[in-house]
């Protein structure tokens, strides 16, 4: 990620490959002149900075290889490539001027080197006469982090010294006291207000526990709207996208209509989730198919599927020892799924989706939740996304999409939800730099609280030669950045703003409130609200919070599973998964729930069962097998377990170097085991208290005859789990 920072950096200030192997080049001779005058921590950081931008030039010369090989080239190059044209070839670059003679150019503090160099090449023919007109406000330059250059506007009035400078002044938003509040931030003159609305003061409200604030905010909403004002005037702001999952669930606890903006990824969401999960398992049907996912896929409410008959029917499976799909054939929803399989390979992809949308109920079910219009957006979006891959390709099928949207999880990429457009009046929840240019009659600062806005530390893993960044950040307060977002927040409101935080914060030791910025507001615009009233309220509220939702048993349920338990034993690894998860434990552990198995425990199956041959072997005639017959059970074990061509190949390498040299390590400590993969708690029972115990050692060795000490042995492939190891 710090690499791929770093290149993105390079590219939109204009730096090729080239150019950036001069400055390395340069960087590297001034170390060699005056390392031998540096102390032992500034030659250390030298050396450093050398040794990681010479990796990173030689990075950046096989990517920009890769991307000519492919034939491609990335967001940044879109620009890039057009500036180079114009700065390396006049003719063509007089077509565009002749054709393109005005320029107009908005938000002008967001732009970067890249952009702030193709506009001054179109305009270059006019030299400081052209017809140029640039919008911009340095106090809202918000977007450092993806590029923006604040030098841009120094430069602007360097090349074009006549240009009329239009000063804007008047503000038709916010109250004199916003205005007067945010002033300080910028260190700047308030702006004339143009307004009607009574001025309030800035409400600051500090609590002790982020669970009070939260009731605060939720209560303090609820309150707006019952004396009349529309949620739609309502917004809370919030700094980073993941305390926006946070107000979500909060919203829907305590329902409040809210609208959600910010740019979520909507591939994360509960519902994109389950219908996406429902396309793997259709598209697996042909092939091999993680039972686990099919079991959990039918037991989605909109799939009406008998949940006490699923369960029988996995307990079937588990003693027939069948796979779910095969005890699965004659249901009708199983036909359903087969059926689906069978019509995508017919259908267009686009009619695929709609038909599995529509046909597994989950429409149906979206339309009767509280607040439909939230997930029929995140599925627009996912809708959208499929045209757009169908416009690319348009022989795309189902079970393309479905490899394409794998490859999208283990590259990370996102699928941002757009912007719910509603008729309906509901709360705004959004980024500060998603707020920007909008406006709301209340705001809301969430979670108001230092090294969350402001004072954050920042690990700059890859530092660039001096000069690269145009504008001179050293010069610049490390937390103006952060300081002119908080201005924009602040400044989004009309009339009232509330800033909110807490002390302690159970996912950040560092979060405690207040930010820093609130020694920049002038203290006759603050006010402080008396929050005692939901501290004292504390053990309500945090019954409310704490309250587990009552378990789901199903009709019948109780009945079949006290059968299933009267005749259970627990062992090691079955209790393990209970204190794990209680649900997991039922599926896994009394259900036993089919599931194809992970490529990591197949590997783990092949590695055991090498060291179980090793040990009968030797148990069994007194001599130690080779290391080739040693290797060649894990390999002909492996070969049995179900893995993909690259896994196997893949698993293969792991385990024949590390089965050697654990067997080079252990050779002349092998002796015969007392047993081999021995039973214990089956035919004589083994109890604690109450609880009959069953399980299976690996190996057990004799330590002492005489005192009859044993040393229980369990072959672990895994990263180890034990306290203190």
């Amino acid at each position: 990620r710090d690499i791929i920072s770093s290149l993105s950096d390079l590219k939109r200030e204009g730096i090729t490959v080239n150019k950036f192997a001069q400055l390395v080049r340069s960087l590297g001779q001034d170390f060699e002149a005056e390392k031998d005058s540096l102390g032992k921590t500034a030659f250390a950081e030298k050396e450093k900075l050398v040794s990681k931008n010479v990796d990173l030039l030689a990075i950046y010369k096989k990517y920009q290889a890769e991307l000519i090989r492919l034939g491609r080239f990335d967001y940044e190059d879109m620009i890039n490539w057009v500036v180079e044209a114009f700065e390396s070839d006049p003719e063509f670059l007089l077509a565009y001027q002749e054709k393109f003679q005005y320029f107009l150019v908005d938000e002008y503090q967001d732009t970067n080197s890249a952009q702030n160099r193709l506009i001054f090449a179109l305009a270059s023919f006019w030299g400081e006469k052209a017809n140029i007109f640039v919008v911009g406000d340095t106090d809202q330059s918000i977007y450092r982090f993806q590029g923006a250059n604040l030098e841009n506007t120094h430069q602007f009035e360097n090349k074009f010294p006549s240009a009329v400078k239009i000063t804007l002044d008047q503000n038709y938003r916010s109250t004199p006291v916003i205005l007067s509040s945010a002033a300080p931030l910028i260190a700047g003159s308030p702006l004339n207000h143009n307004v009607v609305h009574e001025p309030k003061p800035v409400k600051v409200a500090k609590f002790n526990s982020s669970v009070f604030e939260d009731e605060f905010l939720a209560r303090s909403i609820k309150d707006k709207i019952k004396i009349g004002i529309s949620p739609s005037d309502i917004a809370v702001i919030v700094k980073e996208n993941k305390d926006l999952d946070h107000l979500v669930n909060l919203m829907k606890q305590k329902g409040i209509p809210y609208r959600l903006e910010g740019g979520t990824n909507i591939l994360t969401t509960p519902l994109i989730n389950q219908f996406l999960k429902i396309l793997h398992v259709v598209t697996s049907l042909h092939g091999s198919i993680d039972d686990l996912d099919l079991f959990i896929v039918l037991n989605y409410p909109y799939i009406n599927f008998d949940s006490l008959a699923l369960l029988k029917l996995s307990r079937t499976a588990h003693v027939n020892k069948q796979p779910l799909v095969d005890v699965l054939q004659d249901t009708e929803i199983f036909n359903l799924f087969v059926s689906w399989g069978q019509s995508a390979s017919s259908l267009t992809l686009s009619e695929s989706f709609q038909k599995i949308f529509q046909e597994s109920g989950l429409m149906d079910y979206i339309l009767k939740l509280p607040q439909p219009i939230t997930e029929l957006n995140r599925f627009s979006t996912l809708f959208e996304d499929v045209k757009n891959q169908l416009a690319t390709n348009p022989s795309l099928d189902l079970f393309g999409y479905v490899k394409n949207l794998d490859l999208m999880e283990q590259h990370g990429v996102k699928m941002p939800e757009s912007t719910l457009v509603s008729d309906k009046e509901a709360v705004t929840l959004t980024t500060a730099h998603k707020a920007k240019g909008r406006e709301w009659l209340i705001v809301y600062v969430y979670r108001f609280a230092d090294t969350h806005w402001g004072n954050k530390t920042i690990r700059q893993m890859i530092k660039l030669p001096t000069g690269i960044i145009s504008s001179d950040l050293s010069k610049e307060d490390k937390n103006a950045d952060e300081r002119r977002l908080f201005y924009v927040a602040l400044t989004r409101a009309k009339q009232e703003v509330y800033l909110s935080g807490a002390t302690t914060y159970s996912h950040s030791t560092r979060m405690i409130f207040p930010a820093m910025f609130l020694s920049d507001l002038p203290k006759e615009h603050l006010k402080e609200i008396k929050t005692e009233k939901y501290e004292k309220n504390a053990p309500q509220i945090l019954a409310d919070l704490l309250t587990p939702a009552a378990p789901t048993v199903h009709d019948g349920e109780e009945e079949y599973l006290k059968e299933i338990v009267a005749n259970f034993k627990l062992s090691p690894t079955a209790l393990n998964t209970y204190l794990q998860c209680h649900y997991k434990f039922k599926l896994d552990n009394l259900y036993r729930i089919p599931r194809v198995k992970a490529p990591a425990m197949c590997f783990g199956t092949a590695v055991h069962v090498a060291l179980e041959n090793l040990h009968r072997k030797l148990a069994k005639t007194g001599k130690l097998e080779t290391k080739k017959e040693f290797i060649s059970d894990f390999e002909a074990a492996l070969k049995r377990e179900v893995l993909s061509e690259s896994e196997l190949k893949d698993r293969l390498v792991h385990g024949q170097k590390t089965l050697s040299a654990y067997y080079d390590h252990y050779r002349n400590e092998f002796k015969p085991p007392l047993f081999t993969e021995k039973n214990f708690g089956y035919t004589n029972p083994i109890l604690l208290d109450d609880i009959p115990l069953s399980g299976k050692s690996d190996r057990v060795d004799l330590i002492n005859k005489k005192n009859k000490a044993v040393r229980f042995i369990d072959y672990k492939t895994g990263a180890p789990k034990t306290r203190g190891v």
